[in-house]
């Protein structure tokens, strides 16, 4: 299996990161280390555990990680012992990285550019375990994401500090110079309630258009000749 990623870093900041036992750890996600980082004769060397996310799973390992370097310019030679931490399998790898300089022809200053990075995996597996039943897709695509992660991180970790002591010099002067989030907004034109809740009249659905006082003069004098007409039917039959 090969991965290939880009690093927005030059090439010697993320060298020096490789042979750094602390600072190297610190950029491979899902790393918890058991025992305290340490860089030998040979190179760094790191034991802990790992977390690798494969789909929906995440299978945890224990074991141990070795750094040579691996006589070409710019290569590592990277062993990996150890086996799954809820199962039976033993897991091991083998990997080459390679740093490859991309800096254009005119870019003499070390301090700029990138680097491609190549790494070249082999993965050994013995034993029954949740990682055999993988397929061979989905670990390739979970080591692809974690190689990603790395090169992310060591992005993060390489970057350039920001200074803190700049100051900060508006240069407009005038509100119609200045930039639209630096002017004044305007004040927003009252909304009235009656414009948003509707009147007790139209909750209990008066036609549009009828002025409920004109409605309350009709009904006045009908409700006073009812009374009188039912009074006068009372009487009638009283003296009959």
């Amino acid at each position: 299996m090969q991965y290939e990623v880009v690093v927005p870093i030059p090439v010697r900041p993320i060298w020096d990161t490789f042979h750094d036992a602390e600072r190297l750890a610190q950029c491979i996600p899902g790393l918890l280390l058991d025992e305290p980082a340490r860089t030998g004769a040979e190179g760094p060397e790191l034991t802990g555990r790992w977390k690798l996310r494969v789909g929906a799973n995440t299978v945890t390992y224990r074991g141990t990680l070795r750094l040579r370097d691996a006589g070409d310019p710019h290569a590592l030679a990277v062993v990996v012992d150890g086996g799954e931490v809820r199962g039976s399998a033993r897991v091991g790898a083998e990997l080459v990285v390679r740093l490859y300089d991309e800096r254009l022809p005119d870019e003499d200053d070390d301090a700029t550019g990138e680097t491609r990075m190549v790494i070249d995996a082999t993965l050994r597996l013995d034993g029954a375990g949740r990682t055999a039943e993988f397929a061979t897709e989905r670990l390739d695509a979970a080591f692809a994401r974690a190689a990603d992660l790395f090169a992310a991180a060591l992005a993060e970790e390489l970057a350039p500090p920001v200074e803190e002591d700049a100051v900060f010099e508006p240069v407009a002067t005038t509100a119609q110079e200045s930039p639209s989030y630096l002017r004044p907004r305007p004040t927003p034109r009252p909304v009235h309630v009656s414009a948003l809740e509707p009147d007790l009249w139209s909750r209990v659905g008066r036609p549009a258009g009828r002025d409920p006082r004109r409605i309350v003069r009709l009904l006045v004098p009908a409700l006073g000749v009812l009374m009188v007409w039912r009074l006068v039917r009372r009487r009638r039959r009283r003296a009959g």
